[in-house]
């Protein structure tokens, strides 16, 4: 029982956005020798979890950009974000952080927060950073939710 995942209902993060964030989590933090990257599923569902404790108006712009950003994606290569190369996808979030447009801006560095959080959160990327843990490490958490996504096997709820 310890060892299957927490099974995690998106309430944001679904379907087509789930893969663009997916991708740009990865380009953010690739996956290397000592870890995996930021694109799996386990960073997605913090990312996720953190976006519902938003004001519902935030929460609504950052799915609208997130759709923006895997459109856009068809200037940067001719192909929407998650089909572009590498390359053309780190040309596109480089556009984003430079952007001349705040709003842009800050939708990529919203994004760009959401993705290292949802990765530096979990238990299972802890020792490729060489993090030992929290001290006070056995505290309860005011939402149990919280500590099984921490502990980074995730799977999604049907």
């Amino acid at each position: 029982m310890a060892d299957e995942p927490f099974r995690y209902h998106f309430k944001h993060l679904a379907g087509r956005r789930q893969k663009t964030f997916l991708a740009i989590a990865e380009e953010i933090i690739p996956a290397d020798d000592s870890g995996p990257g930021g694109g799996t599923i386990a960073t997605a569902a913090l990312a996720d979890w953190a976006i519902a404790r938003l004001d519902p108006s935030l929460q609504k712009l950052l799915m609208v950009f997130l759709t923006v950003w895997e459109y856009l994606g068809l200037l940067f290569g001719g192909k929407p974000f998650t089909r572009l190369s590498s390359e053309a996808r780190q040309r596109q979030m480089r556009w984003f952080e430079r952007s001349p447009i705040p709003a842009l801006r800050t939708g990529f560095f919203g994004l760009r927060a959401m993705a290292l959080m949802g990765f530096y959160c979990r238990e299972d990327v802890w020792p490729s950073i060489g993090y030992e843990g929290p001290l006070l490490f056995d505290r309860p958490f005011p939402d149990p939710e919280i500590r099984a996504l921490q502990k980074g096997k995730v799977g999604v709820a049907p």
